[in-house]
């Protein structure tokens, strides 16, 4: 039943909205729809600032007083259904925590309908109406069936305490339910001195809607009306037009265009504040630079910042699309800024300070939130209307200005922190921004100072990725500077990262041999496989050589014999090794006797029994006798000093050897290809 009763509540105004813009409809109907309930809606905000069904609110700050005690002050207005009947609810805050109420706008014809209030302040004397006076005007009548809808603007000398009716800046001729409606009247004072009212007008044939302006000089008479956007499709709708003068002295207009454009936010701009270009002319689309749009409702504020001189325009709609045309993920929640001086330049995002995730197209969700930055521009005071439960609220609160004026950080990390100059190295870039802020968008550069710049990469949630080529860093210890543009909420920021880079090496080859053991004079199993390697991209052809490095203690000839045949060159056309057989041929060893080794003694036999038989000679004499005796025994110690001598010199060279001797053996393989050498050893062991 209560489901039941919730769609047909929903259906009773839309019946009473014009066009699916769901804003238009009676007191009745107004306090009827507050009362609706927004099945599965909830507002998150900070401040509920009254229990009235409320919605459509405006803001301004006490700047131009005669009263120099209330300027800073922050007066609310907005279209509020108390218990005493509809009015324009007026609030008032020093600080803009704490709002009280101060007073209302009345009249007894808001009993008819009453929609779309505005607030301004006079900047200037217009009239005998001073600088400082505050004016409110609204939709009156559109539910009337006798009367048609006026544009009633209304005085206040106090700061909204009190009011008083000054005049109409337009009436219908017919009454809204028979004749078309005058909606949505926004203020401005032009360079001339002319009060300026903007309004969305359903009266004119052959328009759906169409935006006009009026202007008085005494505040009274209004005179002069004109389109200011009256679009040749009559099935357009352009309308809720909100004026704002920039520091600059030009005009800047945003306003929405219904009908087949879906209520999309358009601005233009204007030097003088009441010629705004070719009517026919739509208009400036806005959408941000990663593609996001803004349907319904847009208001739009100014704030100073420290990012650009031209500070920053603000701009919020009901509702935020992404570039595929679904709902964003910020929608309800985000704030679009621009740094440009008229608005033409990238439009950015920051958080709302009142979150109403879940808006939709309904006259009460973050419909027409104003935005009221803080004098020094650090911050910005947002109210939004949001269903509780069953009745459409007004809240508040106050969130940072993210208006480039936020530092990120950084994060620079190579994939590799040595690399060689023939290798390239990919750098991944992240740019971390600020806790509970949007995430950077921008771009970012790498630059290695004059040596070597990248081109600019695109962020993507918050990081990218940069391959720097092979051979574009010189060899040495490099660092990398990455320069982020910084966007409309963050400040250009660097970051910085170290690597090493190294010559390239050479394309060359290594060379690997076995150990292997075989029996002298062997003619199978006596073989060494050698493996060549290639490196760094080595290809060619390599002829192998081989030499004996070490041999065996003592060994001075019959070294082993090698020979690679046929297996080299070897040629190497991939990264895969290549081999070759190295074949090592060696001698046995034989025996060779010089002489035999019983001849010495034999000779030794015959020269004894020689001289044992051989009579000794003698002399006559004494002393003759005595002298032979001597000369007998010098040639017996002859002879056998001889023996011994021949019988040593026998014994030395007795058993001569040749052939290879036993032991181990190593090789060194020397290989050469077109100035690239390399060597390796092998090892072979002679049995």
């Amino acid at each position: 039943m209560l489901k039941f009763l919730a769609q047909y509540l929903r259906i009773f105004c839309r019946a009473l909205f014009d066009g699916g813009k769901q804003r238009h409809c009676s007191s009745i109907g107004w306090l009827v729809c507050l009362l609706l309930p927004a099945l599965s809606m909830s507002a998150v905000a900070q401040t509920l600032l009254t229990n009235d069904a409320a919605a459509y609110a405006r803001t301004v700050r006490l700047s131009h007083s005669a009263d120099s005690t209330k300027n800073g002050n922050i007066v609310v207005a907005m279209t509020a259904f108390p218990s005493t009947g509809a009015e324009a609810s007026i609030y008032s805050s020093t600080d803009g925590v704490t709002f009280t109420k101060i007073g209302g706008v009345k009249d007894a014809d808001f009993s008819g309908g009453l929609c779309c209030g505005t607030l301004y302040e006079l900047p200037s004397q217009v009239g005998d109406l001073p600088a400082g006076m505050l004016l409110w005007s609204g939709s009156v009548g559109q539910s009337s069936t006798t009367q048609a809808m006026q544009l009633k603007v209304y005085a206040s000398a106090d700061q909204g305490k009190t009011w008083s009716y000054l005049s109409n800046c337009s009436t219908g001729t017919k009454p809204g339910t028979t004749g078309g409606g005058l909606w949505e009247p926004q203020f401005t004072v032009a360079s001339d001195g002319a009060l300026v009212c903007f309004f969305s007008d359903e009266t004119v044939a052959g328009h759906s809607q169409l935006l006009r302006q009026v202007r008085t000089y005494n505040g009274l008479t209004w005179q002069d009306s004109k389109y200011t956007v009256a679009s040749t499709m009559q099935s357009d709708r352009p309308g809720m037009v909100v004026v704002t003068k920039l520091p600059s002295g030009l005009y800047f207009m945003s306003n929405e265009l219904c009908g087949p454009a879906a209520c999309t936010v358009f601005t233009r701009t204007s030097a003088d504040g009441w010629n705004w270009g070719d009517a026919t002319n739509m208009g400036n689309r806005v959408v941000t630079e990663t593609g996001e749009w803004l349907e319904h409702a847009p208001t739009n504020a100014w704030a100073p910042s420290a990012a650009s001189p031209n500070g920053t325009i603000l701009l919020i709609g009901q509702m935020m699309y992404s570039s595929t045309g679904s709902v964003a993920s910020g929608n309800g929640i985000t704030i679009l800024t621009n740094h440009s001086a008229d608005g033409t330049g990238t439009w950015g995002t920051m958080p709302a300070p009142v979150k109403v995730p879940t808006a939709y197209d309904n006259y009460c969700p973050n419909y027409s939130s104003p935005l009221l930055p803080s004098i020094d521009g650090q911050s910005v005071l947002e109210f939004a209307s949001s269903y509780s439960g069953s009745v459409c609220k007004m809240y508040y609160a106050t969130g940072p200005i993210l208006a480039g004026t936020l530092t990120p950080t950084l994060t620079v990390t190579p994939s590799s922190t040595i690399i060689t100059t023939a290798q390239s190295v990919n750098v991944t870039v992240s740019v971390n921004g600020a806790a509970r802020a949007p995430t950077p968008t921008g771009t970012v550069t790498l630059t290695n100072g004059a040596s070597y710049t990248s081109t600019a990469a695109t962020l993507g949630n918050g990081s990218t990725s940069i391959v720097i080529p092979a051979g574009a860093l010189a060899d040495g210890s490099v660092t990398l500077t990455a320069q982020y543009s910084g966007d409309a909420n963050y400040a250009a920021a660097n970051g910085t990262a170290s690597l090493t880079v190294t010559p390239a090496p050479q394309p060359g080859f290594s060379i690997g041999g076995g150990n292997t053991s075989i029996k002298a004079g062997a003619t199978t199993g006596n073989t060494v496989s050698i493996t060549i390697t290639p490196t760094d991209g080595f290809t060619g052809s390599v002829s192998l050589s081989a030499q004996i490095t070490s041999a065996p203690s003592g060994s001075t000839r019959y070294y082993p014999l090698l020979n690679f045949g046929s297996t080299s060159p070897v040629s190497i056309m991939s990264t895969s090794p290549a081999t070759a057989t190295l074949t090592i041929l060696s001698t046995t060893r034989s025996n060779a006797q010089a002489r035999s080794s019983s001849g010495p003694w034999q000779a030794l036999g015959a020269v004894s029994v020689a001289l044992i038989g051989f009579p000794p000679f003698c002399l006559a004499s004494r002393r003759r006798r005595n002298r032979c005796g001597i000369l007998w025994l010098i040639p017996l110690i002859a002879v056998g000093l001889g023996i011994t001598a021949c019988g040593a010199t026998t014994k030395a060279s007795g058993r001569a050897e040749s052939g290879t001797q036993a032991g181990a053996y190593v090789i060194t393989i020397i290989g050469t290809s077109a100035g690239v050498s390399a060597t390796g050893t092998a090892m072979v062991t002679v049995q």
